[in-house]
Order: C-alpha cells, then structure tokens, then sequence
C-alpha cells in the first residue's frame, strides 16, 4: 500500500486536499471518486509511508550503530594495540636496562675480583721480595759472632774459617745454660767438642794453665 496526498477541484469552485491509502494510483483514483463524484482535475502525489520512513530510519541508525561500534572496536583494538607495543617496549627497555645493569655490575664485580687479585699478587710478591731481602741481609749465629770477634776464634784468637767455626756455650746447655748473646761465642769446632759440657770454671782453668799459650787444637783427617 502506499500513501497518496491529493488535491482536487469541486463544482463549487473551492478545492480539497487531502490523503488516501491505495495499492496504486488508478486505486487512489477510484476511492476520491467514489467520495467526491462531482470532483475534477484530479492530482496525486505518492508519499513515502512511516513505515518506510522508519525502515529507512531504523537501517541508517543500524547503519550508524554498526559505524560506530566498528570505530570504537577499531579504537579500541588500536589503543590496545598500542598499549601493548608500549608495554612490550616498556619491558623489552626495562630487561635491556636489567641485562645492561647485569653486565655492569658483573664487569665491576671481575674489575674489583681482578684489582683484588693484583692487589694481592703485589702484595705478596712484596712481601716475599721483603722477606728474601731480609733473610739476605740476616747473619747466622756463626756469622755474627765471627764478626763481632772480628772473624778469630774467642779462646785461641786464630783467624777462623766460617766453615770451621761453632758456636760453643759458655755454660753448657745440659747444665742449664742460656742460648743467648752472652752465653754464646765462636770458635774453632774442635775445641768446642774438646769442651764437651764442661763448666765455664774449668774451661778457663784450662786456658789459663796453659801460660797464655792456648791455642786451639786442629782436626784430623
């Protein structure tokens, strides 16, 4: 059915608009006729229904609707989409700044290792260069005796060998005598083991009987 807006003319010279509902326009026709028999100069104009109105409405809205949800999903599926390209660079920046910050600390931790390490090696190395130094410039008992006795022996006053010296104890040691500076001489290693452990009392004794004339018995082969 379509609606059908109309304007005729009647006998008594006035005119008439109005609207009628037919399938068509020789329907529309007949039906203003059929009401207005004396009507002339017939003139119909189609109108589009409400329901078409609507219709047309309802599918530009749908159209409108569907528009507008494919832009906000499309939105949407780009703020995700962005969202999650920030979140992946956020942790790709934050696992390149943990490894960078790894590597670093693990280079420091090897320099400190390695500084630790020289240091320690020099440390070492100065030490030992200290101690050979030192034992260098240490002197035996021997050495030090000879040197101090001017290098003879202390009771026969002969010039001494260092290899043929020793260094005797005063005061014996099986008898309590100290191993000290003045318990301690260098001489001739043959006379010491002539003395065996005597006392001091003897030894002098000994070296005094013989009239200032001592002297040191040699070894033999």
């Amino acid at each position: 059915m379509s609606l059908y807006k109309y304007t005729i003319n009647l006998p008594n010279g006035k005119g008439k608009e109005g609207k009628i509902t037919a399938k068509d326009k020789e329907g529309a026709e007949r039906q203003i006729l059929e009401r207005y028999p004396e009507a002339s100069n017939i003139i119909l104009n189609i109108q589009p229904t409400a329901t078409k109105k609507s219709t047309a409405t309802k599918k530009s809205t749908a159209t409108k609707k569907s528009t507008a949800t494919k832009k906000s999903t499309a939105t949407k599926k780009s703020t995700a989409t962005k969202k999650s390209t920030a979140t992946k660079k956020s942790t790709a920046t934050k696992k390149s700044t943990a490894t960078k910050k790894s590597t670093a600390t693990k280079k420091s931790t090897a320099t400190k290792k390695s500084t630790a390490t020289k240091k320690s090696t020099a440390t070492k190395k100065s030490t030992a260069t200290k101690k050979s130094t030192a034992t260098k410039l240490r002197m035996t008992k021997r050495q030090r005796y000879l040197y101090l006795q001017s290098g003879k022996c202390f009771f026969c006053g002969e010039d001494l060998m260092i290899e043929d010296a020793t260094v005797e104890h005063l005061y014996p040691i099986s008898k309590g005598g100290e191993k000290s500076d003045f318990n301690e001489v260098a001489c001739c290693a043959v006379v010491n083991h002539a003395f065996g452990d005597m006392d001091i009392k003897r030894k002098l004794e000994f070296i005094l009987r013989s009239s200032n004339n001592f002297k040191c018995p040699k070894a033999k082969d």
